[in-house]
């Protein structure tokens, strides 16, 4: 990395031709900062391979098979790839900068989404997600963290497992992981995955978004996935007493343990969705979301 200055970001270090402004997270696999293209005065998203990936793997085949997947999937509601590259035996990527926050974020702080929001929500989280599925590709890690609600009400699909440098498919299923609380039974027990998989996910999520916890929470990760495999959850309408029952059928189908029994993938999920509940037009969906991010108040 070069280290320089450049007028309105301060002193950074570049990678490519991208300027590094601010470090953002920094894992085992990769580190994530906030950056500035001068080409195109846009700030974006740089993820570099750390050191250990470097070492232990072939990380720049993972790099360029994540960025062929993004560059494959451009979608409106899912992050886009602006470049890829080495930079010192180091592989980046580099992606779109999203003005807004994650719904971790807004779980944290909001207690609970009204269900117009929630609807919103889940109509852009599918309609990424049927891109994926309908292009054999399973996410696997479906969770608040990973989804971007834009300061212009879009929510965005992000964080395509750059830690193992694929996304799954059909191919490619066996002995993969997620995260705890979102794990479907089938990928606790390392049976092949689908886009059934990526389904439960949705319905701990939707779960989540509504009451502000976890169908199956617990104390310690290792309880929360015997709770996954082993019991049922409680209503949400119980937390939330807003919930129709609709959204309970849905969150339901979500969460059946047998795969089989699930919604197939994001599109049957999304049909569902529409069949029941009467969406507004895109337009003012946008506006939606962006008055609630910005005044939660407001909806």
């Amino acid at each position: 990395m070069v280290a320089l200055s450049y007028q309105g970001v301060g002193a950074v270090n570049r990678v490519g031709r991208f300027l590094l402004v601010s470090q953002l997270k920094r894992g085992s696999q990769s580190t994530t900062y906030k950056g500035y293209d001068p080409e195109t005065q846009q700030f974006v998203i740089v993820k570099i391979a750390t050191d250990e990936l470097v070492s232990s793997e072939d990380a720049a085949q993972k790099i360029a098979r994540e960025a062929e997947i993004y560059a494959a999937n451009r979608h409106e509601n899912i992050v886009a790839i602006v470049d890829f590259g080495n930079e010192g035996f180091h592989p980046y990527l580099v992606l779109e900068y999203i003005e807004g926050a994650t719904l971790r974020q807004l779980v944290a702080t909001r207690h609970g989404f009204p269900v117009s929001i929630v609807l919103a929500c889940l109509a852009d989280i599918l309609q990424g997600l049927a891109k994926l599925h309908g292009s054999g590709l399973i996410h696997r890690d479906i969770k608040p963290e990973n989804l971007i609600l834009s300061s212009k009400g879009i929510v965005k699909i992000c964080d395509f497992d750059l830690a193992s440098g694929q996304i799954a498919t059909a191919e490619n299923t066996a002995g993969l992981t997620g995260s705890a609380g979102y794990m479907a039974p089938e990928v606790i027990y390392g049976k092949s995955i689908s886009p059934r998989s990526d389904i439960f996910s949705l319905g701990v999520l939707t779960y989540e978004l509504l009451t502000a916890s976890r169908p199956f929470q617990a104390a310690t990760p290792t309880a929360e996935i015997q709770a996954i495999v082993n019991r049922e959850p409680l209503p949400a309408n119980r937390l939330n007493k807003e919930t129709p029952d609709a959204l309970l059928v849905f969150i339901s189908r979500c969460l059946e343990k047998d795969p089989r029994q699930r919604l197939q993938d994001a599109g049957q999920a999304l049909t569902l969705l529409r069949d029941c509940f009467s969406f507004p037009p895109e337009n003012e969906r946008r506006q939606l979301l962006s008055r609630w991010l910005n005044n939660p108040d407001a909806c």
